[in-house]
C-alpha cells in the first residue's frame, strides 16, 4: 500500500490532463500555416525519382512529393520571389479534378528548407519536358530553355531531360524553386511537374552502381543456369537440376524486366515498358513454384498427389496473372493513345483527371 501513497494526488490529475491536451493541440497541423520539408543529403542519396531518358528509379527526390508544389495560371515576375505567399495557389498534390484551364503561362513553385550540411554542395535540378521554360532560384534566374517546334504539347518522343547544377544558400530560411512554363495548358503543366526532381552531383555514379548490381545478379543466375543444364545433361534422372535451371532462368528474366520496365534503366518507354511490366507480372508465381519443386525433388519428400496440387495451383495463379497482365497492357496502350502520346506507367503518383 506504500506505493499508492507515493502516487500524485488525485487533485493534480486535471492539471496533468490539461498539460497533455495542450501538448496535443500544439502538435496538430495548423492549416493556416505552410509547412516546409527539411531537405537533407541522406534523402537525396537514398530516394528515387524518374528522369526521362535515364530511368524511373534514379537516386534523387521528386519535387512534387518533397517540395510543397503549387501551380498558378497567369504571369508576374513576383511569382519568382521567395517572399511570395502562394498559399492561394493550387496544390500539386491535391486531386486532379481541378486542373487549371487556359493555355498560356503557368508557374510552378516548390518550397524547401535545406539542411545546413548541404551548404556549398552542388545539386542537380532535373527537368524533363519539351516546353519553353525559365527556372528561378530564390528570385534569381537559374536556367532558361527554348525547345523549338511543338512547344507546349506532349509528343510521342521521350522528353529531353535537363540537369541544371545549383547550390542552396542554406541560411535557415525557406528557399524557393520557381518554374515559368510558356504556351502550355494546365494538364501539360501538371504532367511536367511530375518529371521535376532533385539529385546529388554524383547521381550518374549512383545510377551506374544500381545498374551494376542488376547486372551482377543477372550474371550469377545465368551461371547457375548453365551449370545446372550441364549437370542435368549427364544425369537426366535428377530432375532437380532441370528445375534449378528453370528457376535461375525465370529469376534472370524477372530481374531484367524489373531493370528495363519498372526501374526504366534501359531507356525503354511506351510499348517497351508496358511489355516488360506485363512479362514481369506473368512471372510472379513461377519462382515460388520452381523453388518448391527443386527442394522437394532434391529431398524426395514431395509425393505425386502434392506435386499435382502444386501444379494446379501454379497453373491457376499463372492464368490469373496472365489475364491481369494482358488487361493492364491493353489499358496502358489505350490510355497512351487517348492521352496524345503521353506514356504513363503504373508508378505514376498522379494521372491528369482530363485523361481519365
Amino acid at each position: 500500500m506504500h506505493y499508492i501513497a507515493a502516487m500524485p494526488s488525485a487533485r493534480h490529475l486535471p492539471l496533468v490532463v490539461a498539460f497533455l491536451l495542450s501538448g496535443l493541440l500544439l502538435a496538430q497541423d495548423d492549416s493556416s500555416s505552410v509547412r516546409h520539408p527539411t531537405l537533407n543529403a541522406w534523402d537525396l542519396a537514398n530516394g528515387s525519382a524518374e528522369v526521362p531518358g535515364m530511368g524511373d528509379d534514379v537516386p534523387g527526390l521528386n519535387l512534387v512529393k518533397e517540395g510543397n508544389g503549387r501551380l498558378q495560371f497567369g504571369d508576374s515576375i513576383a511569382y519568382a520571389s521567395s517572399d511570395l505567399v502562394d498559399t492561394a495557389w493550387q496544390k500539386l498534390r491535391s486531386s486532379n479534378d481541378t486542373v487549371l484551364p487556359g493555355t498560356g503561362v503557368h508557374w510552378l513553385r516548390f518550397r524547401f528548407l535545406p539542411d545546413s550540411l548541404l551548404k556549398g554542395k552542388t545539386l542537380l535540378l532535373g527537368l524533363g519536358g519539351n516546353e519553353k521554360l525559365e527556372v528561378f532560384l530564390n528570385g534569381s534566374l537559374l536556367f532558361n530553355s527554348y525547345a523549338g517546334p511543338g512547344n507546349g504539347k506532349a509528343t510521342d518522343s521521350v522528353p529531353s531531360p535537363y540537369l541544371v547544377p545549383f547550390t542552396f544558400r542554406c541560411d535557415g530560411r525557406t528557399e524557393v524553386i520557381a518554374i515559368r512554363l510558356t504556351s502550355v495548358d494546365g494538364t501539360v503543366a501538371r504532367t511536367f511537374a511530375q518529371g521535376c526532381s532533385l539529385h546529388t552531383a554524383d547521381m550518374a555514379f549512383r545510377n551506374q552502381r544500381n545498374m551494376t548490381q542488376y547486372g551482377v545478379f543477372i550474371g550469377i543466375n545465368l551461371i547457375i543456369l548453365l551449370l545446372a543444364l550441364v549437370i542435368w545433361s549427364f544425369e537426366r534422372r535428377e530432375r532437380q537440376w532441370l528445375f534449378l535451371a528453370l528457376l535461375s532462368f525465370v529469376t534472370a528474366v524477372d530481374t531484367f524486366c524489373d531493370l528495363a520496365g519498372n526501374a526504366g534503366l534501359k531507356g525503354s518507354a511506351g510499348f517497351g515498358t508496358s511489355l516488360f511490366d506485363a512479362v514481369q507480372l506473368i512471372l510472379v508465381p513461377w519462382p515460388m513454384y520452381l523453388l518448391i519443386m527443386t527442394l522437394g525433388t532434391l529431398q524426395g519428400r514431395v509425393g505425386e498427389r502434392r506435386k499435382r496440387w502444386y501444379t494446379i495451383s501454379f497453373i491457376t495463379a499463372s492464368t490469373v496473372c496472365l489475364i491481369f497482365a494482358l488487361g493492364i497492357f491493353y489499358y496502358r496502350l489505350h490510355f497512351s493513345k487517348a492521352g496524345g502520346g503521353v506514356n504513363f506507367t503504373l508508378n505514376d503518383p498522379e494521372i491528369p483527371w482530363s485523361l481519365r
